[in-house]
Formats: C-alpha cells, structure tokens, sequence
C-alpha cells in the first residue's frame, strides 16, 4: 500500500482529489482576498462545498475550475 502521509508543499495549479483552501484559491486565481470575499458576498464566485464552523471553508478542485471556465474573457 502506497504511503498516505501528507506533504507540506506549496500548490501552484489545482490538484485534483484535495479540497482547496480560500488562500490557495486566491493564488490560483490571481486576487486578493478581499476581491475574493467581495465576489462571495456578491455571488459571482460560488459558496464553499464545505463549512465547519464559521470560518472553515473549503472547495473542490472541479467548482474553481467552472467558475474560472464560466468566466474567461
């Protein structure tokens, strides 16, 4: 059975499988975070796929993926 052990490796490109996290997102995309909570709280980019608490949130790899597809200018 392979090792599952977990890597503390910075993401350059969204990797499939794993949960992205707000920071990761904002450099995948490019922004701040404040451009990043303004486009949430103005629903242009979608909510998280899971919230824990309140200020836990993360999203599949596959809906950043849309959002940046839905939006190429």
């Amino acid at each position: 059975m392979a090792d599952r052990t977990p890597t503390k490796s910075k993401r350059t490109a969204l990797a499939a499988g794993d949960m992205l996290t707000f920071p990761e997102i904002t450099a995948a995309l490019g922004v701040s975070r404040s451009l990043l909570r303004r486009w949430l709280s103005d629903g242009k980019f979608p909510g998280a796929d899971l919230c824990i608490g309140g200020n836990v949130r993360r999203w599949w790899p596959g809906t950043v993926e849309r959002f940046i597809k839905r939006n190429k200018a």
